[in-house]
């Protein structure tokens, strides 16, 4: 058996960037990054896109919504029925590395399933207690009103015989509650 011995002598040289040469000596390394660009929230029934975003110009895109692939930086959609995650990921098409970027879209929704509770008949003299409630994404908001008393939130102590609740989220709606058979 025999054995080599391989010597490596290495000489001082002169570097272009005026540091001491080292045996990784690569300052022109560039790390790939990634960015989606667009809405955090849609509304059902609007078109909206997002686009990926690289500072590899040697990249190549593709994006997923769920388990769905496509190739491409941007994504279109015109409907989406619930909240969604979207994964872009810029490959660099000569070295093979890749990054990903990921958002979740939220689908706005609402107010839907509106209601007021609170008694069918009221005393003029008494207090009631009425609270609206509604289904909404992201939360809504509420104000409430009777004739031109108004009142953030979404419960409301009132002597008076109509209750109105106004609704905003996305849109406006009215839910007038008839709390009496006085009128």
């Amino acid at each position: 058996m025999e054995y080599v011995l391989l010597t490596v002598v290495l000489q001082p040289g002169l570097s272009a960037d005026g540091e001491e040469p080292e045996l990784d000596d690569d300052d022109n390394r560039v790390e790939i990054s990634c960015a989606i660009v667009g809405p955090d929230y849609v509304t059902v029934g609007v078109p909206s896109s997002v686009e990926c975003l690289s500072n590899c110009k040697a990249c190549t895109f593709s994006m997923s919504v769920d388990s769905q692939r496509a190739q491409g930086s941007v994504l279109a959609f015109t409907e989406m029925d619930k909240s969604k995650t979207l994964v872009c990921k810029a490959t660099n098409s000569v070295s093979g590395l890749f990054v990903a970027a990921t958002q979740n879209i939220t689908v706005t929704y609402g107010p839907s399933e509106i209601q007021i509770i609170g008694p069918d008949v009221i005393s003029i003299s008494e207090k009631q207690q009425f609270v609206c409630s509604a289904e909404c994404l992201p939360s809504c908001r509420y104000v409430s009103s009777v004739n031109s008393h108004t009142v953030r939130g979404n419960v409301m102590e009132e002597s008076s015989v109509l209750l109105a609740f106004i609704l905003s989220a996305a849109h406006t709606v009215t839910a007038l509650h008839y709390g009496s058979s006085l009128l």
